[in-house]
């Protein structure tokens, strides 16, 4: 299920227009989200010509974002898609947290210009009413991959 421009924007809206490297997005299956990205420029440093780590972590939280407001994977947590702009906002700006990222490689270059890359989610758990999302994302064909835990707070 591809997620609609006017959606995504509402998704990236966070962020600064020069940082909304997440083009267009598709949920694949439940736990899987697919998206495409486009760097013209860093935002912090003299264009390299490759994805580095700090913005493959942006290109991951915009995927990741897109993939909460879009699909509950519990069937009774609240959906995101029912959020207001000021709750989405909360959500990504407060309540959205990486506790932990393992196993970061890169096996070779990426263009930052056009590559693609998705996140699957590879379990899920509750603990004190928080949910927590083990996530792994493979981005530019497997040139970098890596595990994610990812908590939304509640």
């Amino acid at each position: 299920m591809k997620v609609r421009q006017a959606r995504l924007d509402r998704i990236l809206g966070v962020y600064k227009p020069e940082c909304r490297y997440l083009k267009e997005t598709e949920l694949i299956h439940p736990r899987f989200m697919h998206g495409r990205f486009e760097i013209p420029s860093s935002a912090y440093i003299e264009n390299i010509g490759h994805l580095n780590a700090t913005e493959l972590f942006i290109c991951y939280n915009q995927l990741a974002y897109a993939f909460l407001d879009e699909r509950s994977l519990i069937q009774d947590e609240v959906s995101c898609q029912d959020m207001d702009i000021s709750e989405l906002r909360e959500m990504q700006l407060h309540k959205c947290l990486i506790c932990s990222a393992d196993k970061i490689r890169f096996n070779r270059e990426i263009d930052s210009r056009s590559f693609e890359g998705h996140i699957e989610v590879k379990n899920i758990r509750l603990n004190k009413g928080n949910t927590f999302y083990k996530t792994s994302y493979y981005f530019g064909d497997g040139a970098a991959t890596g595990d994610i835990l990812l908590v939304k707070l509640h």
